[in-house]
């Protein structure tokens, strides 16, 4: 379920395991976005400070040193990538992920099927060559690491262990909570009216966290609604991924303190970020699947057995759209799960692999037996011909190594990314 702890489910089991090893270790946590590996960074910074614990973080807003082994480094995949690259060390340890004992994927459902999903898998294949590389260097004293993956809405666990884990098995924990869909009266049930309405028929102060699938939408419904809202004593604030970190940061803790006041989002508050207890989620549009439907309203009353939820349709087709979600959420249905190959990814994870390499440059046996722990010999073989052919890559006596496009696009440290922009 959402709102159950998972973190700290296997976090704390974790440093158990490994807090009294004499030797350095890291539990490498990725999130899929920058503003849960905040969040957990927060959550996590004062137990660990009582363990003597070290707590890092690196993402594209924090890249902080990792001079000294971090026993936690939360991260997400493109930072995960970034460090497989730039992560030697000229020191006994070689590399900055030689001691990393654990790998948790955090919400690994918005990862599978997906091609940040895909890079995670080609990273975590190069995660154990590098632990295979510190052992035989006496970095290490061992080459394994255990793989965790978590998330409170998966259609097909197995799925996501034969993609992420395939050695694992699912640890399937029953719960969940009633869904309360809360009505008012009256023919006009949009937004800009329907938000107004209700808080000014509450007899005592609520909190608000209303969900919209663009950034425009929030901005808008944001502009519009604000000056009736402060007519009622409320705070208005938005949050999606174009904010300035600070002001999203502000508004988390904002959240978290004022007990009037309505929060426009889009997905960056879908997941496991803590803003306090929300007396309503709002839904202005529908979800884009059943599992984004349930970890937005699983942001609500997380200390009761029940959430409470107000659709706002625009349209009588996004009102039935509405009802079909909430009925397959309550009866379980969490939507398809067959997802298509993503071989564009390959591109840019081989890219990234030779960029890896210490001489920037891989023999073709190497990089076709990295491949082949992916895709299937003849599609890894193509893939690479191709890049080849094209001048991507450029390939002698010596092996193969970055063209033109992608040595400047290491550069710029646009080498680790599948992201076209950033969501939400």
């Amino acid at each position: 379920a959402t709102a159950s702890g998972k973190t700290e489910a296997v976090c704390a089991p974790l440093i158990e395991r490994f807090l009294d090893l004499a030797k350095p270790w890291t539990i490498l946590y990725v999130s899929p976005t920058r503003a849960l590996v905040n969040d957990l960074y927060a959550r996590l910074e004062i137990p660990l400070q009582r363990l003597n614990l070290i707590l890092k973080r690196r993402t594209g807003e924090y890249r902080g040193d990792v001079k000294e082994v971090p026993n936690i480094l939360l991260t997400t995949p493109e930072s995960f990538d970034s460090l497989l690259c730039r992560g030697r060390r000229s020191d006994s340890l070689g590399h900055v992920l030689s001691a990393v004992v654990a790998l948790v994927l955090d919400e690994v459902h918005l990862l599978f099927g997906t091609p940040r999903g895909e890079q995670v898998r080609y990273l975590v294949e190069r995660l154990r060559r590098l632990r295979r590389e510190a052992k035989l260097k006496g970095w290490a004293s061992s080459d394994g690491f255990q793989t965790i993956g978590l998330s409170a809405t998966i259609p097909d666990p197995d799925a996501v262990l034969s993609s992420f884990i395939p050695q694992g098995r699912a640890i399937v924990v029953p719960g969940g909570r009633e869904i309360d869909v809360v009505t008012m009266p009256g023919e006009k049930l949009n937004t800009d009216d329907t938000i107004p309405a209700y808080l000014a028929s509450c007899a005592g102060p609520q909190k608000l966290l209303v969900f919209s699938n663009s950034r425009r939408r929030v901005d808008d419904l944001a502009l519009r609604l604000t000056p009736k809202l402060r007519g009622l004593g409320y705070k208005v604030e938005v949050h999606h991924g174009s904010l300035p970190k600070n002001q999203r940061v502000a508004t988390e803790e904002m959240a978290k303190k004022e007990s009037r006041v309505v929060i426009f989002a889009t997905s960056t508050l879908e997941l496991g970020i803590d803003i306090g207890d929300i007396d309503l989620v709002v839904l202005d549009e529908p979800p884009p699947d059943v599992p984004a439907l349930l970890q937005r309203i699983g942001r609500g009353n997380r200390r009761s057995d029940q959430t409470r939820l107000m659709i706002c349709p625009r349209s009588r087709a996004e009102s039935i759209i509405h009802s079909a979600m909430i009925d397959a959420a309550r009866d379980g249905w969490l939507g398809p799960s067959e997802y298509g190959p993503h071989y564009a990814v390959a591109r840019q994870q081989i890219a990234s692999y030779i960029f890896q390499s210490r001489r920037r440059s891989r023999t073709r046996n190497k990089l076709l037996g990295y491949l082949e722990c992916l895709v299937e010999p003849f599609i890894g073989r193509s893939i690479l011909d191709h890049m080849v052919e094209t001048g991507e890559l450029k390939e002698d006596a010596e092996g193969i190594r970055l063209g033109e496009e992608w040595e400047e696009r290491a550069t710029y440290g646009k080498i680790h990314s599948n992201i076209e922009d950033n969501p939400g």
